[in-house]
């Protein structure tokens, strides 16, 4: 046999790209390529290089034409390099028909290597879904560059589903290659994602980590934080539409602000227990707030308050919530005057009674502490100062203002001024046209006096004296003695001397008195009265001009 050249010389071959390697036997004794028996060709190849030893590589019989051919893939137990490559008449067949001879020595280029893959790692291994997760992978290709790929499945059996890819180029380096991704809320899943490195050269020499219950990483919801928090410390009246705003700002584990996100502000109405909730949405920069308007019904107390904003049971975000911030529920106060009424005046040293009473702002009785005034145009008079104000049940205050000579004269209007914790002081008034009462002068006199009370008509300057008081700043007023025979007397007395002054211009308690003699004519009972103004003594004075005595 003669075996001939066919195809093959100078090919190459890969582990996925083979070559056809085809030689043709002819047989010279019966000068035909349609050998009788089929003649055994076996192909050897080497392995470590040209001019190396011969692997047997394949064993074939040829055709009807005398056709011998070996499809040749490479493994990685072959050198990348080129190598040589023959046929022979393989003898060891049964029966030997044909003497052994060899075909010429051709070439082809072995490319084995292929892509390797160690150390694939993912990090975090645990974490929500907008972590950023870290995927590395060792590769080294002795002779080419390579594509890797990374593939995500749910099942160690696939369905597999490629991430990313990228390209190895420093050939015959073991390079650490790393991939950043970023996963989705929709890739949440209570069970394990397994993952894996695919690598592929120009040779389409393919390789792939071990898929391994092992690599594996699990996406939960991600992680939420607060920020920029508004309201901490704040004020929230109750009393009408005024709004305290509470702020929050929402960020991502990425760092992104999260929009549409449902926050659930909650307060405590009496400083413990939380009402049911606001739920707002977050606008695109994370923002949501509340315009909290505290009310009366539901009601929620006066004082300080814990307000909190909650995110929970969403679907890509775990439950989060902000430390319990602090806020003061302020409310007001509201005051009601009963009397005085205006109903009656009254006079310098008599007392006015004051009563109110004190509700906040929904209406509730209010213990506070309350401050009467009576007010004229230049001069108010706190009731205070005077009386105390005393409680009368849980909310009604009473006080009763005791005037005096040097109180102001004319006309008065009311207040009331109410304070407490948590709420607004506040002020209320009670007016009438001209006035709410009408506050008169007094004129007074006191310890009306005479000495002697018994005496002879030859005693010498017979003393009257009285203390007399005028409230009235406007005017001067004569103060007189009357003095007669019988009750009461009606004339100024005749013959008393004067020894002070007798007009009285506002003065409080002036002494006033007058000196009188008596002749034997006037032996008798004697009437006398003191007079101010209009105001006289009401008491019956008298005294006894007697004989005179002798010695």
């Amino acid at each position: 046999l003669v075996i001939e050249y066919t195809t093959g010389n100078e090919t190459s071959a890969s582990t996925t790209t083979p070559t056809r390697l085809v030689l043709r036997a002819y047989d010279t004794d019966a000068n035909t390529y349609a050998l009788t028996p089929a003649a055994p060709i076996t192909f050897n190849i080497t392995k470590t290089g040209q001019n190396t030893d011969y692997t047997s590589m394949y064993t074939t019989t040829t055709n009807t034409t005398g056709y011998a051919t070996y499809t040749f893939y490479a493994d990685t137990t072959f050198a990348p390099t080129k190598q040589n490559w023959q046929g022979y008449t393989n003898q060891a067949t049964t029966p030997t028909c044909y003497k052994y001879n060899t075909s010429n020595k051709f070439n082809l280029t072995v490319q084995s290597n292929i892509p390797e893959l160690t150390q694939p790692i993912v990090y975090p291994i645990t974490g929500g879904w907008g972590d950023a997760r870290t995927f590395n992978i060792t590769v080294y290709d002795s002779n080419n560059t390579a594509n890797i790929t990374l593939s995500i499945s749910q099942s160690l059996n696939g369905p597999w589903t490629i991430l990313a890819s990228q390209n190895y180029t420093n050939t015959s380096i073991k390079t650490n290659l790393t991939f950043l991704y970023r996963f989705g809320c929709a890739d949440i899943s209570t069970t394990p994602w397994y993952y894996k490195f695919n690598s592929t050269n120009p040779n389409q020499n393919t390789n792939m980590t071990t898929i391994s219950a092992t690599t594996n990483f699990t996406i939960s919801k991600d992680y939420i934080s607060f920020e920029s928090i508004t309201g901490e410390n704040s004020t929230a009246n109750r009393t009408s539409n005024q709004i305290d705003q509470l702020r929050v700002r929402i960020r991502d584990q990425n760092q992104s602000y999260v929009s549409g996100l449902n926050t659930t502000f909650k307060i405590t109405r009496d400083g413990t227990s939380y009402d049911t909730g606001t739920i707002n949405t977050t606008e695109n920069g994370g923002y949501v707030s509340l315009a909290f308007n505290p009310l009366c019904s539901p009601r929620y107390d006066v004082g300080p308050q814990k307000w909190q904003a909650i995110v929970t049971g969403e679907t890509c975000y775990q439950n989060n919530q902000t430390a319990e911030q602090n806020l003061t529920i302020m409310g007001d106060i509201i005051l009601t005057i009963n009397t005085p009424d205006g109903t009656r005046n009254y006079t310098q040293e008599e007392s006015v009674p004051f009563l109110g009473y004190t509700v906040d702002d929904c209406g509730t009785a209010l213990s506070t502490n309350v401050t009467y005034y009576a007010n004229t145009t230049t001069t108010s008079y706190n009731c205070n100062t005077t009386d105390p104000i005393i409680a009368i049940g849980a909310n009604a205050y009473s006080c009763s203002w005791t005037t005096n000579l040097s109180t102001t004269r004319g006309y008065y209007n009311v207040s009331m001024k109410a304070e407490t914790n948590y709420h607004y002081d506040n002020y209320t008034y009670r007016t009438k046209d001209p006035s709410l009462f009408y506050l008169h002068s007094l004129k007074k006199l006191e310890t009306p006096l005479i000495i002697p009370t018994l005496a002879g008509w030859g005693y010498k300057n017979w003393n009257f004296s009285i203390i007399a008081s005028s409230g009235d700043p406007d005017n001067i007023y004569n103060v007189t003695l009357l003095l007669g025979t019988s009750w009461p007397p009606s004339i100024p007395c005749i013959g008393c001397a004067n020894q002070t002054t007798t007009l009285n211009n506002n003065n409080i308690r002036q002494q006033v008195y007058w000196l009188r003699n008596f002749t034997n004519t006037e032996k008798g009972t004697w009437y006398y009265r003191y007079q101010i103004g209009s105001t006289q003594t009401q008491d019956v004075l008298s005294f006894e001009v007697t004989k005179d005595r002798t010695n």
